[in-house]
């Protein structure tokens, strides 16, 4: 997802979009696609300059695992909801992937993401959502349309490089040391003090919130009465 705006030179008017998410949540990549796609369909009006601005916050959906641990999506589902469970998500797993044109690979892995957020992290505070928004895009790409290990350093200084975050040596460098560990982790700890127990969880321009993964045909309305300046109560 990138920001957008009106060709103006005018500063535009921001509206910023919070999403607390994680990498391992498929279901958080479905609703960064659908917000793309509603962004891609609004009507903004002439002559105002008028800008998205996309920050995502951590969450940890398994902090307990070690870092270069890893489990299939498959065996997790099992393991901890049952056959039952595994077979129900994957009917909507693939039919929402198939709405939004994702070609999803066979399986992805579950592992803690404190590495990835760590990246986010830097990203935001280095470029903002110009470069957390695509070195996000990238990560969830590797791990659900390619299967690619996201624990291992080396696909990950690879992301990093790849939109200028850092060199890979200094990304190499970066994840062996402790930098923007304990500030993700406080990060995701306030998150479930304020309430949030499920992801992803959006805020809206900091005073609405929408809760789970939606589809572009709720996300559209929303965005749509922001840009025109409405509230959406």
């Amino acid at each position: 997802m990138t920001s957008i705006s009106t060709a103006n030179k005018e500063e535009p008017r921001v509206i910023k979009v919070a999403i607390v998410s994680d990498i391992v949540c498929i279901w958080c990549y479905f609703a960064v696609r659908g917000m793309e796609i509603a962004i891609e369909k609004l009507q903004l009006p002439p002559n105002t300059p008028i800008k998205f601005e996309f920050e995502h916050r951590p969450y940890l959906l398994n902090p307990t695992l070690k870092h270069d641990e890893t489990i299939s999506r498959q065996e997790f589902v099992k393991r901890h909801y049952g056959e039952d469970r595994w077979e129900s998500a994957t009917v909507m797993v693939e039919q929402r992937s198939k709405e939004l044109g994702i070609n999803l690979a066979p399986d992805s892995m579950i592992f803690n993401t404190l590495n990835c957020h760590r990246l986010l992290l830097s990203a935001w505070r280095k470029g903002r959502d110009k470069l957390q928004q695509p070195l996000l895009n990238d990560l969830f790409e590797a791990l659900y349309l390619r299967g690619e290990d996201l624990t291992k350093s080396e696909v990950l200084t690879h992301y990093a490089a790849k939109v200028g975050l850092m060199t890979k040596h200094e990304a190499m460098e970066f994840i062996r040391s402790d930098d923007l560990k304990a500030e993700v982790q406080r990060m995701a700890a306030i998150a479930q003090r304020n309430g949030v127990t499920g992801v992803p969880f959006v805020l809206l321009d900091g005073r609405w919130v929408i809760s789970g993964s939606q589809t572009e045909d709720v996300y559209y309305p929303l965005f749509q009465k922001l840009v025109d300046g409405k509230d959406l109560q």
